[in-house]
């Protein structure tokens, strides 16, 4: 199958309304991504007009809307909100592999653009330690990997967590990173273009957030 975000660089399509609540619609399709799995919500308009709100009930995602749509609508992403919530979610994946290798797991993120963070299992990092987690992501980035994904029954896959699911979507970034997950992500690394860790401080119990 193609997961309707496989590709994050469509930001349009055209779409027939499949059912309404309020001023919520749902559509037999949708390039909008509502804030799920860490990833924060797109913006962009149907038919000209600002979507205001994004809700999942299960797989389906409501839009909201302040005038009413029927039939056929246009729908469009804004672009800058796609590129940099995107970004982010791939840089993570980056983060949590190279952390991994380092027997380190990341217990925590947010991907809020305003304010970015990752914490770390451990309450002692090294300055050291985060520069080589810098260069190691900015290599991988330079390298220009391509990010693609695979599909595998939910019942195979290891982690009881995702066992539930009848299907679990992995990404895969070259051969340094395979990680479940539904949400967007570059096509290739390149599309980050670098990365920086700009500080760290003392979360709540010690570790470090950076």
């Amino acid at each position: 199958m193609v997961h309707p975000y496989d590709n994050f660089e469509r930001l349009t399509c055209q779409a027939q309304v499949a059912d309404q609540r309020d001023d919520y619609y749902a559509f037999d399709q949708t390039v909008f991504f509502g804030a799920k799995g860490g990833q924060l919500a797109d913006r962009g308009t149907i038919n000209g007009q600002e979507v205001v709100d994004l809700k999942w009930e299960g797989e389906r995602l409501w839009h909201q809307v302040q005038a009413p749509l029927s039939g056929t609508v246009e729908m469009q992403v804004d672009a800058d909100t796609r590129w940099v919530n995107t970004a982010v979610q791939t840089v993570f994946h980056l983060l949590d592999s190279y952390f991994e290798r380092q027997g380190i797991a990341m217990t925590e993120d947010h991907a809020d653009p305003a304010n970015q963070w990752f914490i770390l299992g451990t309450k002692q990092v090294s300055p050291a330690q985060l520069e080589e987690a810098e260069r190691w992501v900015n290599e991988i980035i330079h390298q220009d990997l391509s990010v693609t994904f695979s599909y595998v029954k939910g019942s195979d896959y290891p982690d009881p967590d995702y066992q539930k699911f009848d299907q679990v979507r992995l990404v895969h970034i070259g051969d340094v990173s395979v990680i479940p997950c539904g949400t967007c992500h570059v096509n290739h690394t390149a599309q980050l273009q670098s990365f920086a860790i700009l500080g760290t401080e003392k979360a709540a119990g010690g570790a470090p957030r950076s």
